[in-house]
């Protein structure tokens, strides 16, 4: 008497040995095969401005998928990119009936990207303390590599732009920007010094001498102390003389309520004048707008130099002005103006607490000590920002940012998942290389 070999339910029934966990994991290597194969057609399609062959898709199943591939069809149905594939499976039944391997068939979907904008500020801590254990190396080999990772994603029907907002005591808009009327700068002068004496003693000599311990921006440095003894004061006369006060490109606060928000971008910022070189101990190198040229950024991150201590207020701040569409910072697309998919992203990185503060209401800028201050303006920042419709991932770098700084920077990301803890440079690395694969991503749609 014959038996059909019809289904396997039936075969099952009559006592054979079938290993149904041979098949399952068959059918879950070709799914996930086949769901990353429709995610690289998808992204294949955004970059490139049309789909990827059949071959191309084929030859990309059979690099992922270690089996007989028998089928793998791909179409656009409806709004979706579909792809089909089928295998020979591997269940096997045991006994006077041999070997039975049933064809295993699985279907993915991702949608069709339409035009779609990336914009993305980098707003990096770039103080002093960054020369510890060569944070700053650190920063710029990890944001160079996102860098190349995200622009590789950039195609006829994805944009994608980039800006650099390096931060210390504040920001540096750029001399270039001096007479935009968003700024209010005072003309370079030049202050007369009147001669004058001055009683002085020189040291003749010195004892019990040691050094101490001195700290800039959390980085500790050697001192020497002594006791000393002076010699008998004398007058020392000094000609009249000139120094130069100048704008260094850095600008301070605007009063409230225009410190936080941009409710009224007409109210300019005010330029910082000096005369003391500030881009030697103060100003930060100059922010780097949203750009669609790579090389720019790159020639940005490259050039970020540690200098000033820390106030995140104003990274968080100018991170957003630049992915605005208006001033001061206009390269942004508007959401509203464009029928493309629009994302803004701010990727905030800190290696410590803020130590600095506004001095608004009695001056616009940044030597305040109220660290309660700054943190709950940093806070209130990323809120804004957020509520602007900007996602907000957050890194803490290195070993000196304390549990209240991470909480603060916990508290300004998007969510638990947009913050990162990177106690070095590899995990930095990895923070960035992990935020690169976000913004990258293709969804499924089954």
């Amino acid at each position: 008497m014959m038996m059909a070999l019809t289904t396997v339910p039936l075969l099952a029934a009559v006592g054979l040995a079938v290993d149904y966990s041979s098949l399952s994991s068959t059918r879950s290597t070709l799914q996930n095969a086949n769901d990353a194969a429709v995610l690289f057609a998808a992204r294949y399609r955004q970059v490139n401005g049309k789909m990827p062959s059949d071959g191309t898709i084929k030859e990309f199943m059979a690099a992922n998928y270690s089996g007989e591939l028998k089928t793998t069809k791909t179409q656009i149905v409806g709004e979706d990119i579909v792809i089909d594939s089928s295998a020979r499976g591997q269940l096997y039944i045991f006994g006077m009936f041999g070997k039975y391997v049933p064809d295993i068939a699985v279907r993915s979907a991702a949608p069709i990207s339409g035009d779609s904008v990336l914009e993305v500020s980098l707003a990096l801590d770039t103080t002093y303390s960054m020369v510890t254990d060569d944070k700053i190396g650190g920063l710029k080999s990890a944001a160079t590599s996102f860098v190349n990772a995200v622009f590789a994603t950039a195609g006829p029907n994805n944009v994608v732009k980039i800006g650099v907002v390096p931060f210390s005591n504040y920001v540096n808009v750029g001399l270039t920007n001096r007479n935009q009327p968003w700024m209010s700068v005072p003309a370079d002068s030049t202050e007369a010094v009147a001669a004058h004496c001055e009683m002085e003693r020189e040291v003749i000599s010195k004892s019990n001498c040691h050094t101490e311990t001195y700290y800039s921006d959390g980085v500790p440095y050697q001192g020497e102390v002594c006791d000393y003894v002076y010699g008998d004061p004398k007058e020392v006369c000094y000609p009249a003389s000139t120094q130069e006060v100048k704008w260094w490109g850095c600008v301070g606060d605007r009063d409230a309520p225009y410190t936080l928000k941009d409710t009224k971008p007409a109210i300019p910022f005010p330029g910082m004048m000096d005369a003391w070189d500030m881009t030697t101990w103060a100003c930060p190198t100059p922010i780097q707008p949203l750009t669609s040229t790579k090389a720019d950024v790159l020639t940005a991150i490259d050039g970020l130099t540690p200098r000033g201590e820390t106030y995140i207020v104003d990274g968080v701040l100018w991170g957003e002005r630049v992915l605005t569409p208006d001033a001061p910072y206009s390269e942004g697309v508007d959401p509203k103006k464009t029928t493309a998919d629009v994302k803004k992203v701010m990727v905030l990185m800190s290696d410590g607490d803020n130590t600095m503060s506004s001095q608004i209401p009695d001056w616009y800028g940044h030597w305040g000590t109220d660290a309660a201050q700054s943190n709950n303006w940093t806070k209130t920042a990323c809120s804004n920002a957020r509520a602007d419709g900007i996602e907000i991932y957050t890194i803490t770098f290195g070993k000196d940012v304390s549990a209240n700084g991470k909480d603060v920077m916990q508290k300004c990301a998007t969510d638990a998942k947009h913050y990162f803890d990177a106690a070095n440079s590899a995990a930095l690395a990895k923070a960035f290389d992990e935020i690169a694969g976000r913004l990258n991503r293709v969804r499924l749609t089954m």
